[in-house]
């Protein structure tokens, strides 16, 4: 099912929830929206499930127009954050009610069923009551399979994994989309986990204060990012304020105190710009371009990676390395070290200023 929403606006008295929000999800593709709390990012979600209706703007599933129906009319399935099993079914009675209410024929639902159990892997689970499934990620399990047996090819999961434990959430988010893709279904996922977006989605949607600020797929919001929020937000950066003094072609040099760096970016000469790279960007070792010295005053161990933060002038930049390739510097000690040119990134100075750019709402 492709998913279409078009200039959808809400309101809650004083606050506005989603402004002027468009968006266009392919047939089987998975979408993770991802974005700061109270960005808005579950209230699109109850939108497009009919949970709560907009005050103005169209949803379209497969072309036909859904703004105005109920949930039960709008064929989409829904995996909430809390896990909301029925607690007197067992699991097997909690994923066969949407198929009972929707009349499903009995003996081609008892097939059906049998068969999202045997998908799933809850065969042995299935006679359970909830209450007598200590794992909440089994449970969530059971919340998903119900989900998709109501037969929709329209899946909304609403922050499914947040209450689970990281080991959990992890092997857990793997087989949430392995089923979507084998079922042939469209999901679209909202999270606050930057690496669980990050690992599952084919394409990411960055929300902040109730708009849509950038769309794309993970590698390109992750490593050439167009907005500023967005390379904020996705994973660690480096940001340093410059100007540029040069500026030919699709080439700039900007200036920061007394660093030049160089990047594959067209500003006007004299413009104020944010320099930024990912700090596995930053090589621990002298190159052709973009070269500079400094000391290193912090250290950090991040399991496969060590991260190193090296202060050079008034900026502290970090760099990470895999750990078999950790040059084990300590701290106070004097490196050397480059910044690769394809990875550097000017962003015009935020008009509002860095800090607002760059709030959490």
């Amino acid at each position: 099912m492709k998913l279409i929403v078009q200039n959808l606006y809400k309101r809650f008295r004083d606050v506005v929830a989603i402004k002027d929000v468009s968006l266009e999800v392919e047939e089987r593709e998975y979408v993770v929206i991802i974005g700061p709390s109270g960005c808005g990012k579950s209230t699109l979600l109850k939108l497009i499930m009919g949970i709560i209706l907009q005050d103005s703007g169209q949803i379209f599933v497969d072309g036909r127009e859904i703004s105005s129906l109920p949930p039960e009319d709008r064929d989409i399935g829904f995996v909430f954050q809390n896990i909301l099993l029925f607690p007197h079914m067992n699991a097997y009675e909690n994923i066969s009610y949407s198929p009972i209410v929707k009349n499903f024929n009995p003996k081609l639902r008892k097939n059906f069923i049998e068969e999202l159990i045997l998908f799933g892997k809850l065969e042995e689970w299935k006679n359970l009551y909830p209450s007598q499934i200590s794992s909440r990620g089994i449970q969530q399990k059971i919340s998903l399979i119900r989900a998709l047996a109501t037969g929709s090819k329209l899946l909304l999961l609403d922050e499914p994994l947040s209450s689970l434990d990281a080991r959990v959430r992890i092997s857990i988010r793997e087989e949430v989309r392995n089923i979507v893709k084998q079922l042939g279904i469209t999901a679209v996922h909202v999270t606050h986990d930057q690496n669980e977006a990050m690992a599952i989605a084919d394409k990411i949607v960055v929300m902040k204060g109730g708009s849509i600020v950038e769309v794309g797929s993970p590698e390109e919001l992750y490593n050439r990012p167009k907005n500023i929020f967005t390379a904020f937000f996705l994973g660690k950066g480096n940001f340093i304020e410059g100007k540029i003094i040069k500026s030919e072609d699709n080439f700039s040099s900007t200036k920061a105190g007394n660093i030049v760096f160089e990047g594959n970016t067209k500003f006007d000469a004299g413009e104020r710009v944010i320099i930024f790279f990912r700090p596995e960007n930053v090589l621990l070792e002298k190159g052709d371009e973009n070269n500079l010295k400094g000391e290193v005053v912090e250290k950090r161990f991040l399991g496969r990676q060590i991260e190193y933060g090296i202060r050079v002038e008034d900026n502290i930049l970090y760099s990470r390395v895999m750990r078999l390739d950790d040059p084990k510097y300590n701290l106070g000690d004097k490196v050397e070290f480059h910044i690769e040119k394809d990875s550097i990134i000017f962003y015009k100075y935020p008009q509002e200023g860095l800090e607002k750019a760059f709030k959490l709402e």
